[in-house]
């Protein structure tokens, strides 16, 4: 399994101080859940960079990392249902 630590991108880190700052880190999945979105949101610049230069291979790669982010989120909020609204 890879660490977070070793794939961060800029601006990650002041992304989880800010998080720890807001109480995010509480809840685990809160946690998890605002990493996958700011992992989408990443994606999409990718992906609109990919189409601009026409690089189809990295447009695959990038909508298939894209979708599974999507996947995760809507797991991660699916269990945070269940877990009521104090999460």
């Amino acid at each position: 399994m890879t660490n977070r630590a070793d794939t961060a991108a800029p601006g990650v880190e002041s992304f989880w101080e800010t998080c720890d700052s807001e109480s995010v880190a509480e809840h685990p999945l809160m946690r998890e859940l605002c990493y996958r979105l700011d992992a989408i949101q990443r994606y999409r610049g990718l992906i609109a960079d990919a189409e601009a230069n026409g690089n189809d291979e990295a447009l695959e790669l990038l909508s298939r990392q894209y979708d599974l982010q999507h996947s995760m989120v809507r797991r991660i909020r699916d269990e945070l249902a269940r877990a009521g609204p104090q999460h």
